[in-house]
């Protein structure tokens, strides 16, 4: 058998990573958080969530539907009152353009399951970015995005749709949460059953 040197195998592991494995979006990431950016057409703020370094509008027609994304992704409601505002201009304010609207249970948002090496990764797919899917961090966020009760599933035979180029899916546009538990996450409960269940804040919830 013949050993990788140093260099090869650093390709190697880019080559992993670049072909989406060893990562996935995450339900408790400090990092993300609400901010408010002011829009030249509009005399409010915009109200935006920024996770993995990328910005992305929060929008819905009324004000708890707004909210259920906030709580979805694990903040607080005091968050939209003491978000930060950042001027549109501001070099510090995020871009965004470049990525897609999260619009609060829209129809057209679609729930996309890759099965891949033993684990479960979802992606959202929006009516702005048809090829385009973000990996979401947790159940929450989910809920609050998607009302379509179906999941799409993205493997085919021994291969998958992203890997046949019909989807784009990247690191980049992985989508986090503050805190929350990874989709699928659940607990079914059987009659005459009596059960301590250890739960740690964040957790994945095993089913019983």
């Amino acid at each position: 058998m013949k050993l990788l040197n140093t260099k090869q195998k650093l390709v190697v592991m880019a080559l992993y990573l670049i072909m989406g494995q060893g990562y996935a979006a995450i339900p408790n990431d400090p990092e993300t958080k609400l901010i408010k950016v002011t829009n030249v057409n509009s005399t409010n703020p915009v109200v935006a969530l920024v996770t993995n370094g990328k910005g992305y509008q929060l929008k819905c027609d009324d004000t708890q539907g707004l909210e259920s994304m906030i709580e979805g992704v694990g903040l607080p409601l005091i968050s939209l009152a003491t978000a930060p505002v950042l001027d549109v201009d501001d070099t510090t304010a995020p871009d965004l353009m470049n990525q897609p609207t999260l619009k609060c249970a829209e129809g057209t948002n679609k729930l996309f399951l890759l099965k891949k090496d033993g684990e479960e990764f979802y992606y959202l797919r929006t009516s702005e970015s048809q090829q385009r899917l973000h990996m979401l961090g947790c159940q929450g966020l989910a809920d609050a995005l998607i009302t379509d009760p179906n999941v799409y599933p993205l493997n085919v035979g021994n291969s998958d749709l992203i890997q046949l180029g019909f989807y784009q899916a990247e690191q980049a546009d992985e989508i986090n949460c503050v805190k929350g538990v990874k989709i699928g996450s659940k607990v079914t409960w059987q009659n005459g059953s009596s059960i301590n269940i250890p739960v740690i804040e964040s957790a994945d919830i095993g089913t019983y």
